[in-house]
């Protein structure tokens, strides 16, 4: 088998840039990569699953995404009553609750709107099966955070599904395609092969 080949399934799941948190991106290179629209997940990536309210940094965060001119959309698979709390404080320019990501259907209608090509877009989550392969599929560049949930919880929650994860970050690492810095490059140094 073809080493592209080899590789070709895993590249679905493949981030441009890995970080510990949202507070080692900087957003100015956003503008660089000519990056239009953010669609960030919630729970695990903005806030822990339990907190019922934003704290500081990720409303900084996305405070700073508006200020620089690009449209923030919070998309998050959990309900309503979740997400509708976080938004009145982060302010967002659109929120999908239930999106029901991986399928792309709300996140694509909500884009639409704005008129940016899938390479002016950036997908900000904590998860390969979700949100990486979100973007990878849109065509869009993609940002993984580390989890701000305790591991633990997680494999309890869905052993299956943190399994697959686990599974999926070895491989990447393994084959030194996957890097956790954003300063001085091009995201598009690590489009899907």
């Amino acid at each position: 088998m073809k080493k592209n080949n080899r590789h070709f399934l895993i590249n679905y799941f493949k981030p441009n840039v890995f970080v510990e948190s949202i507070q080692q991106i900087d957003v100015l290179t956003f503008k660089k990569n000519n990056i239009k629209l953010v669609v960030c997940d919630l729970d695990n990536t903005l806030a822990p699953h339990f907190n019922k309210f934003p704290i500081n940094t990720a409303i900084n965060f996305c405070k700073k995404i508006k200020d620089n001119g690009i449209t923030f959309i919070l998309a998050s698979n959990n309900f309503k009553k979740r997400v509708s709390g976080f938004a009145k404080k982060l302010k967002p320019d659109e929120v999908i609750w239930s999106c029901k990501k991986p399928l792309m259907y709300k996140i694509k209608k909500v884009i639409k709107k704005y008129h940016v090509k899938p390479e002016e877009v950036l997908f900000i989550g904590d998860q390969f099966l979700i949100d990486i392969f979100c973007a990878n599929r849109f065509g869009a560049k993609s940002i993984l955070v580390f989890p701000l949930t305790d591991v633990k919880y997680r494999i309890q929650k869905n052993k299956l599904l943190s399994m697959i994860e686990k599974k999926i970050y070895e491989k990447i690492s393994l084959n030194n395609i996957i890097t956790n810095s954003l300063e001085n490059q091009s995201l598009d140094s690590y489009e899907i092969i």
